[in-house]
């Protein structure tokens, strides 16, 4: 007996690893195939469009098969382990029903994973949330290195049963209840950066990471101002907006633990004894249902955290950055003075498909495709420093025409870099 379940338990073990090291996928998402010479000099990628690619192309094409999900669910097991060595979490959400095509999402997404791994010295783990496991997971290995695979921890929404309700009220991009459910799905981490899929680092994540040192003892979330620069901006008339801006939903900064505590108001009791589910469920029927307002996952966020405002830290502006904001900035006024200095561009988010490229979106789409474009290595520091100069280079070649005609903030964008 004792043989038969030795045989037994080595066939299993030899099955186990021939089925985690098999963890690729047929292609289900179509794509552009064109191909990137991945050796070629950095060019000037103004006019590139359509051509522009950036994705990483392996040696030689393997099949791949469906062990994925259980692979992912295998590293929920280190996780807490991860977090004591250091490691940074990085989330996303990417889902099927989104307002741009997916091609759009892959080539935005595959851009700002590339400019967190180039500019950092940590090790970063990518946390996703999507509505096909299968196809982020072909996507993540089609595009992203292999060195890089064990990284991306690829999981299905597992947003409580409580609150189902939100998937039918925060329908927007396809799933943005997740924005405010993202912490059911990875609860055995303590803290997570969430972006959107269109945002590019321009400085170490880690100077990012650092702002979560400054939370108050109370405070649980952080997310930037929707519109400091503009007296008439979207949540300046909506009396549930956090603050007199509002809230933007292009990064959230979450401490997971703190939000578990039972310590929120609602729209009805201002004790803070409620649960975060209560009280957001609370806020959205009370404040955005009735008003029947467009309702994006910031605007939930900007409804909870009206009652609870010691909660939320504001982000320095110069980890959201758009375009029209830095198109309003001057030396004499500018809403975000770090974007003024060198280096003083920490997060570009292409919020209106400013990084997709048009007459008026040249300088933030020149960026956009400098980084998309790079090619892909270990990168060190050395390649930063490159990158940056091929950034430069690339906004110091638009032509006059198209730098008269931009509406993205080109002058900041070449003072910053």
């Amino acid at each position: 007996m004792f043989v038969l379940m030795t045989i037994l338990l080595t066939v299993n073990y030899s099955a186990l690893a021939a089925t985690k090291s098999s963890f690729r996928r047929s292609l289900l998402l179509s794509m552009d195939e064109t191909t990137v010479d991945q050796k070629a000099e950095h060019i000037t990628v103004i006019d590139l469009g359509a051509s522009a690619e950036g994705v990483f192309h392996p040696d030689e094409v393997v099949e791949m098969d469906v062990a994925g999900e259980h692979n992912n669910r295998a590293k929920r097991d280190v996780a807490d382990e991860q977090d004591k060595m250091g490691e940074l979490n990085v989330g996303y959400i990417l889902c099927h029903g989104n307002i741009t095509n997916f091609d759009t999402i892959e080539r935005h997404f595959t851009t700002s994973v590339k400019s967190i791994l180039v500019f950092t010295n940590r090790i970063v783990n990518f946390r996703i949330v999507t509505d096909s496991v299968h196809d982020i997971s072909e996507m993540v290995q089609r595009t992203i290195p292999e060195q890089y695979w064990d990284r991306f921890d690829i999981r299905g929404d597992e947003t409580q049963e409580e609150m189902s309700s939100l998937k039918e009220s925060l329908k927007f991009k396809g799933c943005g209840h997740l924005k405010m459910t993202f912490h059911h799905t990875f609860n055995d981490i303590d803290s997570l950066l969430l972006l959107d899929a269109d945002t590019l680092l321009l400085n170490p994540i880690e100077e990012l990471f650092a702002e979560m040192e400054n939370f108050s003892p109370s405070q649980v979330l952080a997310m930037a101002t929707e519109h400091p620069w503009n007296e008439n901006g979207y949540y300046t008339h909506r009396p549930y907006a956090h603050n007199p801006a509002g809230l933007n939903g292009g990064l959230l900064f979450y401490n997971f633990t703190r939000l578990a505590e039972h310590s929120f108001a609602t729209p009805h009791d201002a004790n803070r004894t409620h649960t975060f589910e209560e009280a957001l469920t609370s806020s959205v029927m009370h404040h955005l249902i009735p008003r029947q307002h467009f309702l994006a996952d910031q605007c939930a966020a900007n409804a909870i955290f009206h009652h609870n405002p010691e909660k939320m830290y504001l982000l320095p502006c110069k980890w959201n950055l758009r375009s029209w904001g830095l198109d309003t900035c001057t030396a004499e006024t500018c809403y975000c003075e770090s974007a003024l200095k060198q280096n003083g561009c920490g997060l570009l988010h292409g919020q209106g498909r400013s990084f997709v490229p048009f007459k008026k979106n040249v300088g933030f789409s020149t960026v956009w495709q400098s980084v998309l474009n790079y090619p892909w290595r270990e990168f060190n520091a050395d390649a930063r420093v490159d990158l940056k100069q091929t950034i430069q280079a690339n906004l110091e070649a638009i032509n006059e025409v198209d730098a008269e005609n931009d509406r993205s903030g080109l002058t900041l964008l070449k003072q910053c870099m």
